[in-house]
């Protein structure tokens, strides 16, 4: 027992995937059981409203652990700065995973409290590494380490919203763990490695990465999500447009077309980087249909298109 737990934490990113793989299982079947359960006619799992524990496990519960798996090996890499410590990779899944068992177990106070924990542990150890690397370019491991620290703020959030019913929090926590922290971790890795990528595979290439579309697409991400908090849906469409035509150029310089016909990888990198695009089409369409009046609206269709 104690070989194959040495050997399992051994590396950060066993620590993180293997829990975020079974929670995926999990989560996809406890959702089910909700369903089935409130079409049945019965309340669902749990003390809880099953559609409000569904976006936390969409926006927290088990992506997270993909996330700090990959960012754990990958920024100190960037940086060449200082590895995530052993002991503060193996404490942050650990907590995050069982905090996520609790929950899945209707424990969800007590749950919520254990993977905010480990999530903070996470932040931290991201923040020495940025801090303790030498000075250099640090705009993408920067915007990684805020994002990640704004996810466990809405985790927070979340938490206040389990604990005291207040309304109000749940929407922030959706905002927050989507536009504060899935879509700006999402855009700077793609910002990152999809050229990166592209370069070593892709003859006579030309890497383009320029910062300030960039910043403009996570102001985007940070307007659009307080848009959502004030239930303004009809105005999204002022900042989702302009985002998704700079996501559709930055496809375009990063070569989708030639990259989409190299390895597979590399072209599930860009088919999804031109999905995020798409997504923010139907999220503009949406708000427009609002805008104008229309009877007709895409509902949580933009959301769950983005989550893919």
């Amino acid at each position: 027992m104690s070989r194959l737990w040495s050997n399992y934490t051994a590396a950060s990113h066993r620590v993180m995937f293997l829990p975020g793989a079974l929670l995926t299982v999990l989560a996809m079947l406890w959702w089910l059981f909700d369903l089935e359960s409130r079409r049945a006619g019965g309340a669902g799992l749990g003390d809880l409203p099953g559609p409000a524990l569904h976006s936390w496990w969409m926006l927290y519960g088990f992506f997270p652990f993909f996330i700090f798996g990959f960012l754990f090996t990958a920024a100190p890499n960037w940086l060449n700065g200082p590895a995530i410590p052993k002991r503060a990779y193996v404490a942050s899944g650990v907590l995050m995973a069982l905090g996520a068992v609790l929950v899945l177990v209707g424990l969800v106070v007590p749950g919520l409290a254990l993977h905010l924990a480990g999530w903070s542990v996470a932040v931290w150890a991201l923040f020495r590494t940025l801090t303790g690397a030498p000075p250099q370019d640090k705009i993408h491991p920067v915007i990684v380490t805020a994002a990640a620290a704004l996810g466990c703020v809405g985790d927070a959030v979340f938490l206040v919203w389990a604990g005291a019913d207040f309304p109000d929090a749940l929407r922030m926590a959706e905002a927050i763990g989507v536009w504060g922290f899935l879509a700006p971790t999402f855009l700077a890795v793609c910002h990152r490695m999809i050229p990166w990528f592209t370069s070593r595979i892709v003859p006579n290439y030309v890497m383009v990465r320029p910062y300030g579309p960039l910043w403009g697409v996570l102001a985007g991400c940070l307007v659009h999500g307080a848009l959502e908090v004030m239930e303004r849906r009809e105005l999204l469409w002022l900042v989702d447009l302009p985002m998704a035509v700079t996501v559709f150029w930055f496809a375009t310089r990063w070569g989708v077309a030639r990259g989409a016909q190299q390895v597979r990888l590399l072209s599930m990198l860009h088919i999804g980087f031109l999905w995020l695009g798409l997504s923010l089409l139907l999220y503009t369409l949406d708000s427009l249909a609002r805008y104008a009046g229309l009877a007709w609206n895409a509902g949580n269709a933009p959301l769950h298109a983005l989550g893919i």
